[in-house]
């Protein structure tokens, strides 16, 4: 495009044209302006780095990307030392990239789009795991939601904030498996515009100390916001 923009300045033009250096964009621009498109809505070396702060993957132990549109988040494979990983408010369809997370002890990932509830055996091999946040999910509303995870995840203490007693994680246990159908989903009713503006105006209010700031939101941040302090700023566990 340079060059047949050049030329015609040439032909048209009695002066002589004088190229600067200062007026060519940089390979690197070059380079970043097209490869953009194809990062996105992917988990990135570069991105980790840049939040966490350290040099290495394998150096990296807490991960808070909430509200970040990932839908792709295969890199966590070179994260065999994460023990804390917070990727709520996603786009993020299946936990089997979450299975190399061998030191993975928290989990957070309300408001994602994990459909099968069997997806939930990805994370049967992590002995660490002790929270896992998966509501706000399609999965999470499958029949039988809580005693399935409870009945594949032994280590798992807590689940939605909400403690497993031994009493719930023996009735899990006794809880007979589900069929492929009670697995999915179940098919949502449309719902109106006006009852999602409600639904927002309900959740979100100016007056609460933790509605976000403008900038916070991302991806699906209409008419969400953190549950708590602690998904807010993000577990409290130094990279």
């Amino acid at each position: 495009i340079f060059s047949y923009h050049l030329a015609r300045y040439q032909k048209f033009s009695r002066q002589p044209f004088v190229v600067s250096p200062f007026c060519l964009p940089s390979p690197s621009f070059c380079f970043f302006s097209l490869a953009a498109p194809m990062e996105a809505g992917k988990l990135t070396e570069n991105l980790v780095l840049q939040k966490t702060r350290v040099d290495h993957l394998r150096h990296v132990k807490n991960l808070n990307l909430w509200g970040n549109d990932l839908c792709d988040v295969s890199i966590l494979h070179e994260m065999p030392n994460v023990e804390v990983l917070s990727l709520s408010v996603n786009k993020i369809r299946s936990l089997k990239d979450f299975s190399s997370c061998m030191r993975l002890m928290e989990l957070y990932l309300r408001k994602n789009d994990v459909r099968d509830l069997e997806e939930v055996q990805y994370l049967s091999g992590l002995p660490n795991l002790r929270i896992l946040w998966l509501c706000d999910n399609p999965c999470a509303e499958s029949s039988g939601y809580r005693a399935y995870v409870i009945r594949n995840l032994p280590h798992l203490e807590k689940l939605d904030n909400i403690d497993i007693s031994p009493e719930e994680r023996e009735q899990a246990a006794k809880h007979a498996p589900l069929d492929a159908d009670a697995r999915r989903a179940p098919a949502k009713a449309p719902v109106k515009a006006q009852e999602v503006v409600d639904n927002v105006r309900h959740r979100w209010h100016p007056s609460d100390p933790e509605f976000p700031a403008p900038e916070q939101v991302r991806g699906e941040g209409h008419g969400h916001r953190p549950s708590s302090a602690r998904e807010r700023e993000g577990p409290r566990h130094h990279a």
